[in-house]
């Protein structure tokens, strides 16, 4: 892994060195050929995000996207060069963002465990190569802490649980080591009990979320996004395109699909609501 590290921290230099303006005249084969390096390598996480650059430059924001990944990119690097001095939390989460994963049975038997009442906030689908991925959202009623439930499937396979949101589940959740915990897998048996509303308290407004978001990514770099659970905010729509306006007039952007934008701005009628949705540091995915 070390070595394709270096071979990627090269290639990088490279490509700065010719300037970021040349990268969308490059053929394909000219980040097919160090993804290919890098699956060589064992390190089909960073692969991954190459082949996905090729995507991103056709979009009209093309710099500012492409530069956030290679600047990743070139962290992790570095990191797996100075594997020796990282702390365990982070250096795991470096193998996860590198595509190593635990497997879960080690997760189950030595990763952190906590008991609780956990509400399901949302969950989020997608698709990349022909691998479904699927992000559930859960928060605990008596500690506040969030667990991310990620699970795959290939092609048409199912996935293995159809948790909904609403629900609440009572039992353990294990979770990955992290230098900031997140992702967890239920452990044991899991009771689906009655529905009820959350009763935890929230991120007062937009500066408490960019300031815990500041806090996640000092602890992991490579975080792909914060839970954010935002109390008192107004939904709004300007030109089709959603936001949030928080009780001191900040606004947040939105991304999500008509249909849920419109159900947002209907439920608040102007008042003020609670909203869940995933923080990247430039919109709230709900």
């Amino acid at each position: 892994m070390q070595q394709g590290a270096s071979e990627l921290s090269g290639w990088l230099r490279d490509l700065a060195h010719h300037g970021l303006a040349g990268a969308q005249q490059q053929a394909p084969e000219f980040w097919d050929d160090i993804a290919r390096r890098m699956v060589d390598a064992k390190l089909g996480g960073l692969a991954r995000r190459i082949r996905l650059i090729k995507g991103l430059l056709r979009e009209d924001n093309w710099p500012e996207r492409v530069l956030a990944e290679l600047a990743l990119l070139h962290l992790a690097a570095e990191g797996f060069q100075r594997c020796e001095t990282l702390p365990d939390g982070l250096w795991a989460d470096l193998l996860q963002f590198a595509g190593l994963n635990l497997k879960k049975e080690e997760v189950l038997q030595t990763g952190p465990v906590l008991d609780d009442c956990w509400q399901v906030l949302g969950h989020t689908e997608g698709e990349e190569e022909n691998l479904r991925y699927r992000r559930t959202w859960l928060v605990g009623e008596r500690h506040g802490r969030f667990a991310l439930l990620l699970e795959f499937a290939w092609g048409r396979n199912d996935f293995e649980h159809h948790w909904l949101t609403g629900q609440v589940l009572e039992g353990e959740m294990a979770y990955y080591p992290s230098a900031y915990p997140l992702r967890a897998l239920p452990k044991g048996e899991i009771v689906v009990a009655e529905e009820r509303p959350y009763e935890g308290t929230g991120l007062a407004d937009v500066p408490a979320l960019v300031s815990e978001y500041d806090r996640a990514l000092a602890a992991n770099p490579w975080l792909h996004g914060l839970p954010a659970l935002l109390e008192s905010v107004v939904p709004g729509v300007e030109q089709d395109t959603f936001y949030l306006t928080d009780i001191q007039g900040n606004r947040l952007p939105v991304v999500c699909t008509p249909e849920i934008g419109w159900k947002l701005v209907a439920i608040s009628s102007g008042r003020p609501i609670r909203v869940f949705g995933e923080w990247d540091g430039v919109a709230l995915r709900c």
